[in-house]
């Protein structure tokens, strides 16, 4: 919580899908996956619900490990978490695991630049950060989305 604002992050991986279509460098501001959170996804909540998300400034770190830039900072309604705010809202590997919707363990992605310009990070099965990432155009991935509410 942040003052009368409460983060919300989705308890399973509601999707899967690349990072980015096409397997060339992209960072979050860029990627395919900001589009389709803050545009279709976004898009099916009803006008009450929209009205108390909140448009958050999102900080898009490099990765320290790889010094891969993460790009500009955003302007969102939904987002991915990034490493830092992975360690930060999780305590351990363990609750960082997400079921997807059938309930098998999933991996999922986060918006921070993995260990080259064309991977993103991500949550491995066993709830590991997955600093190095995988190739953003990796069909497998899964969505976690997060988002402020107003209260």
């Amino acid at each position: 919580m942040q003052g009368s604002k409460v983060l919300i992050i989705s308890e399973r991986v509601i999707d899967v899908k690349p990072y980015h279509i096409g397997n060339n460098a992209t960072t979050w501001e860029n990627s395919s996956i900001r589009r389709y959170l803050n545009g279709e996804f976004y898009a099916r909540f009803n006008s009450a619900e929209r009205a108390i998300i909140s448009t958050t400034i999102v900080d898009n770190f490099g990765n320290r490990l790889s010094g891969v830039s993460g790009g500009n900072d955003t302007t969102d309604k939904i987002f991915l978490l990034s490493i830092d705010e992975a360690n930060a809202y999780f305590t351990d590997d363990s609750s960082r695991i997400a079921p997807n919707t059938m309930g098998d363990p999933a991996w999922w992605w986060l918006r921070s630049p993995g260990v080259a310009a064309n991977y993103a990070a991500g949550i491995n099965y066993g709830g590991d950060i997955a600093i190095s990432g995988s190739s953003v155009s990796n069909g497998g991935g899964g969505v976690r989305p997060a988002l402020w509410l107003n209260l």
